[in-house]
């Protein structure tokens, strides 16, 4: 199963860089693009320009841009109502407060409305409700937060993500990239714990542990390795750093899934006892003790076993009956218990972008 993905683009960057950042999310099938149209007046930004050259660059690529609008923003680029920017193209805006339920219906029905998902209450969606809102054109979008210290709590937001599932509304979640966005370049993460996390773990956890269904990255760019490790995201495999020996070289880059009936003590790989993947003839070697990230292989002695490839999760004890051929990388550890239940992951080589 996919999953969904986005990035910010913000117009201070300039027109060329957007482009190449906004490329690079193509490849890696992004579907949302977030942006902000609330430029100081004193900028010597073409507001309108660079807004136009962006919405028909999503656009070309099927991306939902969304649009942060403030009323100065639409001075800004010389339009006069919510109608005439819907008609230059825009596609969704974020909303704020300030919009009553009969003019959130009309621009529903003009284009997405990405609502502020921390505070749209159950009174706000049963007055909608009413209205006969189409909440397919509405998204639950989490604010981040540039101020160290202001972000918001892991069980607070995967509470509120609850209540949307409730009502089938998607949700949106920010985490920090590589490149910050100024003027802090603190980080823009929805939760404050993400702002010092590893990139893949903060995603992991937005998507997997609070039921996010878009994941964005709310800062300016990201490096080479995390657009690999988003783009496998997107396509609902999880990649995992590791070693092997070189006789086992053929492992890395394979989509290979957990068993759905999943153990708590290792990852076994399903592929492994079929082929092309299936041997019958491992002599015992390197049966030592098995630390938690170790990848090992069962060798005759575990009789018709022979062949299973397997990760632990956590230390095991040596077992004559498994050679130990390989060991998760120290940054891909934290990822290893969401590969669970029929997930998808693939090994990459540690340390190779």
């Amino acid at each position: 199963m996919k999953n969904s993905i986005g990035i910010s683009l913000y117009l201070q960057s300039g027109s060329q860089k957007n482009k190449e950042i906004l490329e690079k999310g193509i490849k890696s099938n992004i579907s949302y693009v977030f942006t902000s149209l609330n430029i100081p007046e004193k900028s010597e930004v073409d507001v309108k320009a660079e807004v136009l050259e962006l919405v028909n660059l999503c656009n070309q690529h099927n991306i939902l841009l969304f649009a942060d609008v403030g009323p100065q923003a639409l001075n800004n680029i010389d339009v006069a109502s919510y109608q005439e920017l819907s008609e230059l193209g825009i596609k969704a805006i974020r909303l704020d407060d300030g919009f009553d339920y009969e003019e959130m219906k009309k621009l529903s029905e003009m284009m997405h409305l990405i609502i502020n998902a921390s505070t749209f209450t159950q009174r706000d969606y049963d007055e909608l409700n009413k209205l006969n809102v189409d909440f397919d054109k509405i998204i639950a979008c989490h604010n981040y937060y540039p101020k160290p210290y202001t972000g918001l709590d892991a069980v607070f937001v995967k509470e509120i993500n609850q209540r949307y599932k409730k009502w089938n509304i998607k949700t949106m979640m920010f985490v920090c990239g590589d490149e910050k966005r100024a003027p802090l370049f603190e980080g823009l993460p929805t939760i404050e714990d993400h702002r010092n996390t590893d990139f893949l773990t903060s995603v992991l956890e937005c998507r997997y542990d609070l039921n996010s269904d878009i994941v964005m990255i709310g800062d300016v760019d990201i490096n080479g390795e995390h657009w690999k490790e988003f783009n496998y995201f997107h396509e609902g495999i999880i990649p995992i750093r590791c070693d092997l020996k070189p006789i086992y070289k053929n492992y890395y880059e394979k989509r290979f899934h957990d068993r759905r009936d999943s153990s708590p003590y290792l990852i076994r790989v399903v592929e492994s006892r079929r082929e092309p993947y299936k041997q019958k003839d491992i002599t015992m070697d390197n049966c030592i003790d098995r630390e938690a990230g170790s990848i090992c292989i069962s060798n005759q002695e575990y009789s018709r076993y022979c062949g299973e490839v397997e990760i632990t999760r956590v230390n095991l004890p040596q077992d004559h009956r498994v050679n130990v051929i390989g060991k998760v990388g120290q940054s891909s550890l934290p990822h290893l218990p969401y590969i669970r239940y029929g997930q998808a992951f693939t090994l990459l080589p540690n340390g190779v972008e």
